[in-house]
């Protein structure tokens, strides 16, 4: 046989095939298995004759519908939608489908999967029934209508057949074909590419369709396989403008047989937006036909802002209606600062401490007025106030509340500050929280919101409101175009601008917007790498390019700048930055300086200086890091806070300005380069997904022709990201309880000592596997340093913050550095866990105190008094000072014992 060279070192094996999961088919939980490739279940309603068909949809399931790519996303086919449809008409008896109209997009997500429902009404007197189909990512998101209509008992008309074949016309190229519709924004992958040949002749197209061998195993699952169907609307090719045509609606859709694996298909247009549709077998036998099938111009632009709405945000403020039953909080205020707060005041932390630390600590932020400098102060101040917060291990069971007044909406100091605090929050969970006030502090308020431990807050009106990052549906005004509100006769300022995401911004807005006069500002100006071949390539664009070297956070050197244009400003972009990350111990005033300088300083600047100049357009490129909290970027968050706040302060003068605060940009920035595989790692854990620069710039367009102060947008993996507090549902029939469950401190307490070292190993290794993203725990190696599997002061608190969750231990930020292998942290883990391993004795004291507390007869006294001397005969040679005690002697010893 033929000799096979093998490998020098043991196999390395691992299993790729999915585990088998045990579960309760459709039958089992009253529904009807379909066994339809799309729909799983169907449910007959009780309340009458109408019908629920449900089920499921992802890439992963259903791979070939990747291949249907509309202005850059994955979009399921209309075609699937009338498939969907026709199941509904099938399981219900009606003959077909009376009309059926598109009404919003499906984008599948790049992960996970949507559920569907399609739904048919009780038959009505005229013989029809209303249809929809609905889809949502998970139980907690809302669901989202993307078709309805009508389905009938009324037979369908007849139709001509195709047996004379091959038809008149000119031939069709059809690769030039598929080119066309690419440019257009139609990419079609294997998978739809099932138009092989085709004839125009007038009005009429004809064709001929294969299906893919890829699709050919389950096709007969299908009334109609969607990417067949979908394949004869490819004749709907793009006008002399270059625009393709979508369908929009259906009307009259009946099957008159299967499909076979060959068919052919005439379309005929019937008015300049319509078009029948007859469908054959390849001996002609008609099987399908579509009366009209209304179409629309694919607007490329607008195409792309409606499908990229899926991934704007913005915080909205949601009452508590049912306040959860809490233990009263204990609090004490530090500082004179709102003077009408109530609780215990001192003057510091440290008289704080020595006086008993309360539940909580409330350091409220004094008044001054809104300016970069008072903001620098204000969150100065709250940082050297957390970081001996955290350092001080007597708070380590408190809470410290940052109080504010207007963070929330227009003091961009007060939003600094928040901003600080989100990051902080998301690298100490349980250690801080936020509370925004209006004028009335009413001591009942503030228990209500600190008792609900939710770590962000505001007061309004003695009603107490919880953040939530909503889904924003962006309101284009009908008929507008992409350039709308850019004056191509101004001069447009990008700061930032040499930058990549500044480079690309300006691009746009020439390519897009119209825009022919563009101002780049940096501090680096021409000198910055790439800024001649930006600066040629736009002025090939058609677009005169100044290039300027300003920096736009000091304030003269602005003024001067400004005074130099030599044509109206009508448009300001401020989208410089720079990052300085550190964990909140390690950040300094002059690394939060830095950062506020860049943001916060430009854009207050541009804020002032620009206002006589009435620009149309006032945009600030924030980021999600404010707004969600970013472990490692505190300074950077406060920063894009103070962004956010001045947007909407400007908005309730009657400015312009609108703050994204965007997310991940999958092109690489100056601020996102230095993210390194674990980073990424974090991040997609969080549920947190790259924007492609299409989808970004789409989002740019979307927001900007709605006309929102603030907005997020940012691409989100629903399933992952809905732990994030400001994604949870804070509803009450949505806050279900916990299900209890003993702690894992107390578990571990009661393990012979090898098998809680085991398990704790076990424990460490899992959690750094799942924080450097690996998914075989065998690829850590439990004696390797920490530094050389790939942790830096970002991941190594992400690891404590894991393993004191699921343990209940305080471990310090500094975990992975004190002990810098895995190997060496379980070892300090299972000291730590026989050091807090519960006191039997000290248990037992407890209980004997509180039951002596309740005793007041002389009878029950005397019997304890002799009880106690009994025991302390026991003890050691020091009890005879308890055997000759007195009375109440012996129970003020017993009443101090906790003390």
């Amino acid at each position: 046989g033929r000799q096979v060279d093998l490998p020098t070192y043991p196999f390395q094996r691992r299993r790729y095939w999915l585990a088998p999961t045990s579960g309760t088919d459709a039958a089992g939980l009253g529904q009807t298995p379909l066994g339809h490739p799309l729909l799983g279940a169907a449910i007959s309603l009780a309340d009458g004759d109408g019908l629920l068909l449900t089920g499921r949809l992802s890439a992963q399931t259903h791979p070939w519908l990747a291949d249907h790519v509309v202005a850059g996303s994955r979009i399921l086919p209309g075609a699937a939608l009338v498939e969907l449809a026709w199941q509904a008409v099938e399981h219900t008896g009606y003959a077909g489908i009376e009309e059926l109209v598109l009404h919003a997009p499906l984008v599948l997500p790049e992960t996970g999967g949507l559920q569907i429902q399609a739904r048919v009404t009780a038959r009505g007197p005229d013989g029809r029934a209303e249809l929809t189909v609905h889809a949502r990512a998970a139980d907690d998101q809302p669901w989202t209508r993307h078709a309805a209509g009508t389905v009938t008992e009324a037979p369908a008309a007849p139709i001509g057949s195709l047996a004379a074949w091959p038809p008149p016309g000119d031939p069709i190229d059809v690769d030039g074909l598929y080119a066309a519709l690419a440019s257009a924004g139609l990419h079609y992958g294997p998978a739809f590419r099932g138009l092989v040949r085709a004839w125009r002749d007038g009005d009429d197209t004809h064709a001929e369709l294969v299906l893919p061998e890829s699709l050919a195993t389950d096709a007969g699952r299908y009334a109609f396989h969607p990417a067949f169907f979908d394949a004869a609307l490819h004749l709907l090719t793009p006008d002399g403008s270059g625009t393709a045509q979508v369908p929009f609606s259906w009307r009259g859709v009946y099957l008159h047989g299967a499909a076979t694996s060959r068919l052919r298909v005439r379309v005929t247009a019937t008015a300049p937006d319509q078009a029948s549709i007859v469908v054959a077998d390849d001996t002609g036998r008609p099987i399908a036909g579509v009366e009209a099938v209304a179409i629309r111009p694919l607007a490329l632009p607008a195409a792309r802002r409606m499908l990229a709405a899926d991934a704007l945000f913005d915080v909205e403020w949601t009452p508590l209606r049912t306040l959860p039953a809490a233990p009263a909080t204990r609090w004490a205020v530090v500082g004179e600062g709102e003077p009408e707060l109530t609780g215990t005041r001192h003057p510091d932390l440290e008289s704080v401490a020595a006086a008993g630390v309360p539940d909580a600590v409330l350091v409220p932020l004094g008044p001054g007025e809104p300016s970069p400098s008072r903001a620098r102060e204000a969150v100065a101040d709250v940082l050297r106030t957390m970081q001996s917060w955290l350092a001080d291990p007597r708070f380590a069971r408190s809470r410290l509340v940052v109080v504010t007044r207007g963070a929330t909406s227009t003091d961009p100091v007060g939003a600094a500050v928040w901003g600080l605090v989100r990051s902080a929050q998301a690298e100490h969970p349980d250690r801080f929280t936020l509370l925004d006030l209006d004028g009335n502090a009413a001591s009942d308020a503030l228990a209500a919101a600190l008792a609900t431990g939710e770590a962000q807050l505001t007061v309004r009106d003695r009603e107490v409101l919880v953040p939530r990052l909503a889904r924003v549906t962006p309101g284009t005004p009908e008929g507008s175009e992409p350039g709308h509100g850019w004056n191509p006769h101004g001069a447009v300022l990008i700061t930032g601008g040499t930058g990549t995401l500044g480079g690309l911004l300006a691009r746009h807005l020439v390519t897009a917007h119209g825009v022919r006069h563009l101002v780049l500002a940096s501090r680096s100006g021409a000198g910055a790498p790439g800024a001649d071949d930006l600066a040629a390539e736009l002025t090939g664009l058609g677009a005169s390019v100044r290039v300027a070297a300003v920096d736009v956070a000091d304030r003269q050197a602005l003024a001067a700048f400004l005074a130099t244009l030599d044509r109206p400003l009508t448009g300001v972009v401020h989208a410089a930055g720079v990052t300085d990350d550190g964990l909140v111990e390690s950040l300094t005033p002059d690394r939060l300086g830095t950062v506020l300088r860049s943001k916060a300083d430009a854009a207050w600047n541009l804020h002032e200086l620009t206002r006589h100049h009435g620009p149309a357009a006032f945009v600030l490129f924030s980021s999600a890091a404010g707004v969600l909290g970013s472990a490692g970027q505190a300074n950077y968050a406060a920063a894009n806070q103070f962004l956010d706040a001045l947007a909407r302060r400007r908005r309730a003068a009657g400015l312009p300005a609108t703050s994204l605060a965007w997310g991940l940009w999958a092109q690489a920035s100056g601020i996102s380069e230095g993210l390194g595989a674990a980073d990424h790692a974090r991040l997609a854990r969080l549920g947190v997904r790259p924007l492609a620069t299409d989808e970004a710039l789409a989002l740019f367009d979307a927001v900007l022709a709605d006309g929102r102060a603030t907005v997020v947008p940012v691409k989100l993996d629903p399933g992952a990201a809905r732990a994030h507090p400001l994604l949870r549902d804070s509803s009450p029939a949505a806050r279900r309880p916990e299900r209890p469950s003993e702690p894992l401190l107390d578990r571990l307490a009661a393990l012979p000592d090898a098998e809680a070292a085991s398990l704790l190993l076990d424990l460490v290794r899992r959690h750094v596997a799942q924080v450097l993203g690996h998914a075989d725990t065998r690829e850590i190696d439990l004696d390797r340093q920490f530094k050389e599997l790939g942790f830096d002061s970002l991941t190594g608190v992400d690891l404590r913050n894991r393993l004191r969750t699921e343990i209940g231990l305080d471990l310090p930020a500094t975990l992975v550095f004190d002990y810098p292998t895995p190997e060496a942290l379980a070892g300090h883990l299972h000291a730590r866990v026989r050091q807090a391993a519960p006191d039997p004795i000290g248990a037992a004291f407890d209980r004997f105190e509180a039951t002596l507390a309740a005793q007041q007869d002389d009878a029950s006294r005397d019997r304890i008094v002799t009880r106690l001397r009994a025991l302390a005969a026991q003890l050691a040679p020091t009890a005879t000072d308890l055997a000759t005690a007195s009375d109440d002697e012996l129970f003020d010893l017993v009443e101090n014992l906790g003390d």
